[in-house]
């Protein structure tokens, strides 16, 4: 079947909108997940109550290529844009702290030498 451009880009848009909705149903209930643990803590005294951080990061799916966020921050990267602990951070979606240790370690793996 084909489409105009216009069909296409609105296609998308109802579909990135459908997609954002969805998220956001699954924050509020992660939201509602995450105060009912607590309050479960609490009351049997696991953790102290309310000493939580949430964070959710969703892709939209629709919008977002991962082939081409990849090849612009390896850009980045090899300009000197994007330091090499920053790069493996996003890349393996952790912190900074974790990257070093990634990091090191592969230092240490392909450093040559004998096996």
């Amino acid at each position: 079947m084909e489409k105009t451009a216009e069909e296409v880009r609105a296609s998308r848009q109802r579909c990135y909108s459908a997609i954002s909705d969805i998220q956001g149903n699954i924050r509020a209930g992660l939201r509602q997940l995450t105060s009912a643990i607590n309050d479960c803590c609490a009351v049997y005294q696991l953790t102290p109550q309310g000493r939580y951080h949430e964070c959710y990061e969703f892709g939209d799916g629709v919008m977002e290529d991962p082939d081409k966020e990849f090849a612009r921050r390896m850009q980045m990267h090899t300009a000197g844009l994007l330091s090499d602990t920053k790069f493996i951070a996003w890349y393996f979606d952790c912190d900074e702290a974790k990257a070093a240790e990634y990091k090191a370690a592969a230092s240490t793996l392909f450093a040559g030498g004998d096996i």
